[in-house]
């Protein structure tokens, strides 16, 4: 991949960038092929045991075994971190074998129990149970290692130019071309069609330090694993009691909850430690260090009317908490303080306080019971309606003011305020979030930490302007809530002509959010809207979709 600073060096043949995937070896082009191979192997047994007439015990054990990754061709490699404050000073590159060590102490125990007393005339049931579940860790996480050295470098050259034109350009850095030690920078022809039949571009090839595997030159980028990795789980409990009340009413009470542990993240480790290895720009280790905690109530209630009318309603008051709520790569899954998880404990990017759910189906009554072509082309339809309702989901204000410092030099943006000064309203309306700032009514933008040149960014509500840490928690305030009505018209009918009597027609007509009511889109994070630097803060950025209407026809034989 090339890139022109202009137009003339376009034509010129002359970028001021080289983008390439390279054998390190010989400087030629190179794909990040990968024979990888990942086994999972489990089993597990289970048994209900009658212990009296009215109490079931469900008792369980499952192992689960998921290997570690591991290249066809041994053409694999990880990064072994020295030991000491400064572990990537000494690190060296492992070549073969596993990415990490096997975690093989994966037994995954189930106990249950169902119960129904007597004394209440067997109209009620208490349920409860408890297991331990194991997840794989993602191929994308650890497959991403194809791009490590010695077998590939992901290469990048810049500038070459002369100094007036890389005066011009705000991006660049050096060197210039040509460089003290030659021109890195190649534009040639491919023999063929394929991406791959570049020539060896003869200044890439570095020399490896026969010690540590590392190049002595240049820098690589490096995705590895720490020897720490562990398979992730989470204990799952929960309890409830139903009990079938008067006139038909089926209401059912419970608590759920899990703990889950190791979870992943992904850490850049030249943000952590305060001397870093010049060769080794950037290093990221996926680590299974991330910890979460959800507990729930849950209410339902369920009940059969006479006249094909049926109703189901259920309410949630819950709260997940956690460190890091996706695994994978990008900015918008990076933790905010990587040095210390402290600060991005909070709410899971997912959790809503309240949810509802109600839902009713109705039987339509007319021509139900004629079965000629009227009857089965204008009756037998039913109609069904659901109301969803749930509170926002939480955010993350940020600020670009005063950005923490990491201990190898720089700063770290965008970063949490350091502190949280109160008084934000907390109308979690729609009308309210479009309002310019919605709960910070008044709140003063921009980057200003000076009196003297007027109001200080962030005031009333965010100290900004001390550098942390300490910060406030991740996801410490709440979007929009959310509300919705949908509606279905439905029938099944047969089509004896065709293909037998076993054919069937199904027609249905789907309404979503049949009001057109305005839901607004949750606050993203490292949005605008959410940086205290701008004059939009707090404000709804968009709306999500509004009715929806949609026609289905399906024949099945």
């Amino acid at each position: 991949m090339y890139v022109a600073h202009a137009l003339w060096n376009f034509v010129d043949g002359t970028p001021i960038y080289e983008g390439i995937n390279v054998n390190p070896l010989t400087g030629a082009p190179t794909d990040v092929h990968k024979y990888y191979r990942q086994h999972d192997y489990s089993g597990f047994g289970q048994d209900d045991i009658k212990l009296r007439a009215n109490f079931t015990l469900n008792v369980g054990l499952r192992y689960e075994y998921f290997a570690p990754l591991n290249e066809k061709f041994g053409r694999q490699s990880n990064l072994i971190l020295g030991s000491g404050p400064n572990p990537l000073r000494t690190a060296t590159l492992k070549v073969g074998g596993p990415l990490y060590p096997a975690d093989r102490n994966n037994f995954a125990p189930r106990l249950g129990f169902a119960w129904t007393p007597s004394r209440f005339m067997n109209k009620t049931v208490i349920r409860g149970g408890f297991g331990v579940a194991y997840n794989r860790i993602t191929d994308t996480m650890t497959g991403i290692s194809r791009v490590n050295p010695p077998y590939l470098f992901r290469e990048g050259f810049c500038c070459a130019m002369s100094a007036a034109d890389f005066a011009a350009n705000p991006w660049g850095q050096g060197p210039f071309y040509p460089t003290p030690n030659g021109n890195f920078i190649v534009v040639t022809e491919g023999q063929t069609n394929n991406p791959l039949s570049w020539p060896a571009n003869p200044a890439i090839p570095p020399t490896f330090d026969p010690t540590t595997g590392l190049p002595l030159g240049g820098t690589v980028e490096i995705w590895g694993a720490p020897q720490s990795t562990r398979t992730p789980y989470v204990y799952l409990y929960s309890t409830e009691v139903q009990h079938e009340l008067p006139a038909g009413w089926l209401l059912t009470v419970g608590y759920q909850g899990s703990q889950s542990r190791k979870m992943l993240r992904i850490v850049g480790l030249n943000r952590v430690y305060p001397q870093v290895n010049p060769i080794l720009s950037p290093v990221y280790f996926p680590t299974t260090d991330v910890n979460g905690h959800f507990n729930a109530l849950n209410i339902s209630g369920t009940k059969r009317f006479s006249h094909g009318f049926q109703f189901f309603g259920k309410y949630q008051l819950s709260r997940s908490m956690d460190s890091g709520s996706w695994e994978g790569s990008g900015g918008n899954r990076d933790p905010f303080y990587p040095i210390n998880q402290t600060y991005d404990y909070g709410p899971s990017d997912f959790d809503v306080t309240h949810n509802m759910l109600f839902t009713a189906l109705y039987d339509i009554p007319l021509l139900k019971n004629r079965h000629d072509f009227v009857g089965r082309a204008f009756g037998g339809w039913h109609v069904d309606g659901t109301f969803q309702f749930h509170s926002g989901f939480p955010w993350s204000p940020i600020e670009n003011n005063n950005c923490p410092p990491i201990p190898a030099g720089g700063t770290l943006c965008p970063a949490l305020p350091a502190a949280y000064l109160g008084h934000a309203q907390s109308n979690f309306s729609t009308d309210h979030f479009k309002q310019v700032n919605g709960n910070f009514p008044g709140i003063v933008s921009g980057g200003n930490c000076n009196p003297a040149n007027g109001p200080i960014a962030g005031t009333p509500y965010f100290d900004v302007c001390t550098v942390g840490p300490p910060f406030i928690h991740r996801n410490s305030f709440r979007g929009p809530r959310f509300q919705t009505v949908d509606m279905s018209l439905a029938k099944t009918t047969s089509v004896p002509f065709f293909k037998g009597e076993n054919a069937k027609l199904d027609l249905r007509a789907n309404f979503f959010n049949l009001f057109n009511k305005l839901n607004l889109a949750p606050f993203a994070r490292n949005a605008s809207n959410v940086s205290i630097n701008d004059p939009h803060f707090g404000q709804a950025s968009g709306a999500l979709a509004g009715r929806v209407i949609e026609f289905q026809a399906r024949l099945s034989f």
